[in-house]
C-alpha cells in the first residue's frame, strides 16, 4: 500500500478531533524526547527497530487500532512518513501521518490546551476560545453578543462542549453574548463573574473569588481578582502559569481606564504590580480584552520592560498622574451596554 493513500492531518485537524479515538505514535530519535513532552495518548516505536519492533504481540494487537504517527516536525525529518508507509505495509489498516509533527503541536500551544483569539472590529474586544483537547470541554471568555454565531459555530466546528461563560469584567463598549448564547443553545450554560461585580442574581450566574478554581477537562483557571479599571475586574491564570486572561487590567503594553464603574488607579497599579508582574513567569503569556494599535498578545516580561503606563520603572505617583492626565470619551454603547452587562446580555427583566 503506498503511503500517499494514508491520511495526512493538520494542527487544526488534530485540535478538532476527539483525541481519545486515536493512538499517538512517536518515532522521534531518543535526544529529542528530552526537549518536547509527547502527546496526549502516544506510544513510542523505536523507528531505528522499526520492523522488529513491530513483529511483536504489542504490535500486533494494534493492527486494528486508529494511528497517528509523528516525529519532530523539524526540516529534513522524514521519519514519521516513512514508518506510515511501513506500518501501511505491514497490515496496520488506520494509520495516518500528523503533518508538522511534535513542534507543530507545541507551536498551538505548548502546554496541550486549545486557544483561539477572536476580535470584534466596532469595539476591539478579543473573544477567547480556551479547551481541554481530550475532554473537548470548552470555556468562552469575553464574548460580543454580535459574534455569538461565529463563537458558537467555532466550537462546534472544533467538536467542543462549552461549558462556562466567563467574563474579566462587567464591559461597557459591547453586549456580552452570554444570553443569546443561553437562547441559542438547547441546555442553560453557566455565567461567571468576579464577585464584586454589580450583577443581579440569575440562576445561571457563579461568582468567583481570588483564588477559585473554574476546571476544564483536565485544566483549570485560577481567579484573581484585580480591581483597579472596576471594582470587579479578575484574571484568569492557567493551571501551569503559562498564560494570563487579564481583561483591561492589563492590555498589550497599556492599561484600562479607571474613571468610572469604581475606577482606581492606586488599586490598579497594585493589581498590575503584585498580582501579575511579582507572581507569574516572564514567559506568561498575556491575552487581554482589548487592542487598538494591531497587537494580539505579549507576555509579562515584555510588559514589565516596556509597557509606558506600568512597566517596573513607573512609580505610584507617576501612574496616577498619568491617569489624572487622560482625556477619554464616554464608551458610545455605555448606557446600553452597563446596564445590559449587569443582567449577564439580557435588554428585559429576567427570563431563567
Amino acid at each position: 500500500m503506498s503511503e500517499k493513500h494514508q491520511p495526512i492531518y493538520t494542527i487544526e485537524d488534530i485540535s478538532s478531533l476527539n483525541l481519545e479515538k486515536f493512538t499517538f505514535v512517536d518515532v522521534r530519535p531518543h535526544t529529542h524526547l528530552l526537549h518536547f513532552d509527547s502527546m496526549p495518548n502516544a506510544i513510542k516505536l523505536d523507528f531505528e527497530y522499526i520492523h522488529e519492533e513491530l513483529k511483536k504481540e504489542k504490535w500486533q494487537k494494534r493492527k486494528e487500532d486508529a494511528l497517528v504517527v509523528y516525529s519532530t516536525g523539524e526540516i529534513g525529518d522524514h521519519r514519521a512518513e516513512k514508518a506510515v508507509a511501513i506500518l501501511a505495509h505491514n497490515g496496520f489498516s488506520k494509520v495516518g501521518l500528523f503533518d508538522g509533527g511534535i513542534l507543530a503541536w507545541h507551536g498551538i500551544s505548548s502546554e496541550k490546551v486549545i486557544v483561539r483569539q477572536l476580535f470584534d472590529r466596532s469595539s476591539f474586544t478579543y473573544t477567547y476560545i480556551l479547551a481541554d483537547p481530550v475532554s473537548r470541554e470548552a470555556l468562552l471568555i469575553d464574548c460580543v453578543e454580535g459574534h455569538v454565531k461565529r463563537d458558537l459555530g467555532e466550537l462546534k466546528a472544533m467538536g467542543l462542549k462549552l461549558k462556562y461563560i466567563i467574563e474579566t469584567h462587567i464591559h461597557s463598549d459591547h453586549i456580552t453574548g452570554s444570553h443569546k448564547i443561553h437562547k441559542t443553545m438547547k441546555t442553560p450554560v453557566k455565567h461567571i463573574i468576579g464577585e464584586k461585580a454589580d450583577v443581579a442574581a440569575h440562576a445561571r450566574l457563579i461568582r468567583v473569588v481570588d483564588g477559585d478554581k473554574i476546571h476544564f477537562g483536565k485544566h483549570f483557571l485560577t481567579v484573581v481578582e484585580t480591581p483597579g479599571h472596576t471594582d470587579g475586574c479578575c484574571c484568569y491564570v492557567l493551571d501551569d502559569r503559562s498564560m494570563v486572561f487579564t481583561g483591561d487590567t492589563l492590555l498589550n503594553r497599556g492599561v484600562g481606564r479607571v474613571d468610572y464603574q469604581g475606577g482606581n488607579a492606586t488599586r490598579l497599579y497594585e493589581s498590575v504590580q503584585s498580582k501579575l508582574f511579582q507572581t507569574l513567569p516572564e514567559h506568561c503569556v498575556v491575552y487581554p480584552a482589548h487592542d487598538y494599535s494591531g497587537r494580539t498578545w505579549t507576555t509579562i516580561g515584555e510588559q514589565k520592560k516596556f509597557n509606558d503606563r506600568v512597566s517596573t520603572k513607573v512609580s505610584l505617583e507617576e501612574f496616577r498622574e498619568h491617569m489624572r492626565s487622560l482625556d477619554l470619551g464616554r464608551p458610545k454603547l455605555m448606557d446600553d451596554a452597563i446596564p445590559t452587562n449587569k443582567r449577564l446580555g439580557e435588554r428585559d427583566s429576567y427570563c431563567n
